[in-house]
């Protein structure tokens, strides 16, 4: 399949954590934009993302992961029926989706490649409605990407602090203060690395772990 849509996208973590945004369902959803997610991250396993729209689901179908390793994930796509329904791009593998997956030094930057969409008779419209997603898509990657880098930084040095203080995990007193007057105290014993999990708005994880 000829590639129709590239975007680069450099994440501030090792390798396997990069992958573990691609593949953790809470977090694929949070990227996406999307209501929610099912991954099953293994080879034939599910790909399926939900979006909301008046009370309605609308998903991406039985999309199912092609192939999958430690440095790239291939997904047989569809789009969403009402976001993106385009002529000859109805079935799960009409088109498809590539995540690779390259280590630079303390990155890792990641290759994302939609084929198959100028095989579409609406390929024009397809082609332009991918690109400006995997744009949105991408940038939200990034962020998640950054967010959850800061929150493994904050973990380490919470332990650092227990370690070289010789105090206990009750006496650290963090409590972030973003805008909109959120106010979550936060245990660093098991800090939640699954953004999804955290406050499910990247906007406000950003705000959160800036403040920190």
């Amino acid at each position: 399949m000829k590639t129709d849509c590239k975007k680069i996208v450099t994440l501030p973590l090792p390798l396997d954590q990069a992958m573990q945004l691609l593949v953790e369902s809470a977090t694929v959803a949070t990227w996406f934009g999307a209501d929610r997610a099912e991954v099953e991250p293994e080879k034939g396993g599910r790909y399926e993302i939900f979006w909301q729209t008046d009370g309605e689901y609308d998903s991406t179908g039985e999309c199912r992961i092609e192939s999958i390793d430690e440095n790239s994930l291939v997904i047989q796509w569809r789009g969403p029926d009402k976001h993106a329904h385009f002529a000859g791009l109805e079935k799960p593998g009409s088109s498809k989706v590539s995540f690779h997956l390259e280590c630079d030094g303390e990155v890792t930057v990641l290759i994302i490649t939609h084929s198959g969409l100028s095989e579409s008779p609406d390929a024009e419209k397809a082609i332009a409605y991918y690109n400006e997603r995997w744009k949105i898509w991408g940038h939200n990657l990034e962020l998640v990407g950054t967010i959850r880098a800061k929150l493994i930084s904050a973990q380490e040095i919470a332990k650092k602090i227990i370690r070289d203080k010789d105090v206990s995990i009750e006496d650290l007193d963090f409590v972030p203060k973003p805008a909109g007057g959120l106010r979550k105290r936060f245990d660093f014993s098991d800090i939640s690395l699954n953004t999804g999990e955290l406050f499910g708005d990247p906007t406000v994880m950003k705000n959160v772990v800036d403040q920190a």
